[in-house]
């Protein structure tokens, strides 16, 4: 057998094996989505939760077993967030401030919560998480010094969940304003 003729079957072991891996990840995620239901359930009936948040905790929540959307759309919006960083800082670091919880029990809910959230994005998409980390790990960090050296100003928390967390509350805004228009 040449090489050429290997090939196509090289291909489908891979395919093959990725879909058996893809499927193993998903059902070692299944304990994950039932403590995210529980846990995000409880955060939204917290009173401390801004109400702003709920619509984000809810798309957590709703995004526990298929969060490609939210993924495609960071990789288009992380750009657009790069460039308002170097542009209009201000603007990203009020977003951003939406994102904050004075209380810190109910922010370390919502923090836990992320982390449970991502790790179940990582076994339901792992090419598209990766490919979202890296994009913001090159382009966010390229768009911090601009506004630091020419305007004197620090984007407050230009970090990967600070980042992570605009692109998905944005996610859950635009869904909430198309469920309305539907």
């Amino acid at each position: 057998m040449t090489e050429s003729q290997a090939l196509p079957l090289i291909v489908v072991c891979l395919l093959i094996a990725a879909a058996a891996s893809s499927h193993r990840l998903k059902r070692a995620a299944q304990p994950l989505r039932l403590q995210l239901a529980e846990q995000g359930e409880a955060l939204i009936v917290d009173p401390n939760l801004p109400k702003h948040l709920r619509g984000y905790v809810r798309l957590l929540l709703e995004s526990a077993f298929d969060n490609r959307t939210t993924l495609l759309i960071g990789l288009v919006y992380v750009p657009v967030i790069a460039i308002q960083i170097m542009l209009n800082p201000k603007a990203v670091s009020k977003r951003v401030s939406g994102l904050s919880i004075h209380d810190k029990g109910t922010r370390e809910k919502l923090d836990e919560l992320r982390r449970i959230h991502d790790r179940i994005t990582l076994a339901n998409n792992p090419f598209l998480l990766l490919l979202l980390e890296l994009e913001i790990l090159v382009i966010v960090p390229a768009s911090v010094p601009l506004p630091c050296f020419v305007l004197e100003i620090l984007p407050e928390r230009p970090d990967r969940n600070t980042t992570l967390g605009v692109v998905e509350v944005r996610s859950a805004e635009f869904k909430a304003k198309h469920l309305k228009a539907a």
